[in-house]
């Protein structure tokens, strides 16, 4: 690059790559042979230009152009690699497919940013509503002095405190109890029954919103999942009619639109192996419409054990016919890659036949319970699912 003019970054890296040298390495420690393989190189380009014997290239990494060239890149040898009729055709795809990343990503952030901050929300609610049941676990103080005070009455005078023997104490110590002046004991007494009983109601009450509080962030974490899980911009559009549906955001359809929207704009990913159909949700309104519309009794449904993640349904046309361990194994690595646990090693996965699995009443997108399952445990391989992926 410091030497000569007209070639950039990548053509120097490629070059490089071509005389295979270390890119790397210091000019300095270049020897006679290490120039000629250099210049050899340099004739190739040469000649090729002036021949223009162009074989026009797209660089294509898990389905995002990231580099394109008049020649293969051997430099990205590792990734997919695509050539084209003519140079104009591949800048026309190139700079399509950058504009189409770009959009993904732009509208991938701004889901993102819904999500996290409806989640930031729902955990500040989830901690005063938590805080609410400590309040109500800690009013057994109140009853007990309500308690204390009633049984003494007797012998309490009016005043800014009593002290009275706690009886719930094995050792019979005297507690000082405080109490308002201008109140009798008695009224003292009924007044810490109805903090105490005010306090528990509060907490119960508190409890139950809680509950609903941690059932939406565990929505909000399938959806986030799904945004992780997300490659294409028909990912996004389902995921954002999901969120419109659930009034996160403001829909872009008409309401009566909104209202029929019952299936997912883009169906479930189909995966066709050894004569068997693999179908993956990757959203929760595919869930729900492979498992609760596709998927037929005896078809074999997966799912990653207690995480969120997407629905995989084997569909087993020839109900008889047994379905063969890589199958299974194959349906299993897809859920597991699908899921939460994506990075992780030994994720469990269930599976169970369709007929075993059923949506509860109300309840939300994705969400089912299911029965009579076995576990396979799963250490995803990415990289030979991605290819898998993207072949399909």
């Amino acid at each position: 690059l410091a030497n000569l003019s007209g070639l950039g970054p990548q053509t120097a890296t490629e070059l490089i790559f071509r005389a295979n040298l270390d890119p790397d390495g210091r000019a300095e420690f270049l020897g006679e042979y290490d120039y000629q393989v250099i210049w050899q190189q340099l004739r190739w380009l040469t000649e090729l230009l002036e021949k223009q014997a162009y074989q026009p290239t797209i660089v294509y990494d898990h389905q995002k152009a990231a580099a394109f060239a008049p020649f293969p890149l051997m430099q990205y040898q590792e990734l997919e690699q695509v050539t084209y009729p003519s140079m104009s055709e591949l800048i026309e795809t190139f700079i399509g497919r950058k504009e189409a990343d770009n959009g993904f990503q732009q509208k991938l952030g701004d889901l993102e940013r819904i999500i996290d901050h409806q989640i930031e929300r729902c955990e500040k609610k989830l901690a005063l509503q938590m805080e609410k049941v400590s309040e109500g676990e800690n009013a057994e103080e109140a009853k007990i002095w309500g308690e204390l005070l009633t049984a003494n009455l007797y012998q309490i005078k009016q005043g800014d405190h009593a002290e009275v023997v706690n009886f719930y104490d094995p050792e019979q110590k005297l507690i000082t109890i405080p109490m308002l002046g201008h109140l009798t004991p008695n009224e003292n007494a009924q007044r810490y029954f109805k903090r105490y009983a005010k306090a528990k109601n509060g907490a119960e009450k508190a409890l139950e919103q809680a509950q609903h509080t941690q059932e939406e962030l565990d929505y909000l974490d399938t959806i986030k999942d799904s945004l992780n899980s997300a490659q294409t911009l028909d990912d996004i559009v389902d995921i954002r009619l999901e969120l419109e549906a659930a009034d996160y955001v403001k829909a872009k359809l008409t309401k009566q639109n909104k209202k029929t929207k019952k299936e997912p704009t883009h169906k479930p990913l189909t995966i066709e192996q050894d004569g068997f159909h693999i179908l993956v949700g990757k959203n929760n309104v595919q869930n729900d419409y492979l498992t609760l519309k596709i998927a037929r009794n005896n078809d074999v449904w997966f799912h990653a054990k207690d995480m969120p993640g997407s629905h995989v349904v084997i569909k087993n046309h020839q109900e008889q016919r047994e379905i063969p361990k890589e199958i299974l194994d194959l349906a299993a690595h897809l859920a597991a890659y699908f899921s939460k646990g994506k990075h992780s090693a030994l994720v469990p996965v269930d599976y169970t036949l369709k007929k075993h699995v059923h949506k509860p009443n109300g309840a939300k997108p994705g969400r089912v319970i299911y029965e009579n399952q076995k576990t396979i445990y799963i250490t995803p391989d990415e990289e030979a699912i991605e290819q898998l992926i993207h072949r399909a």
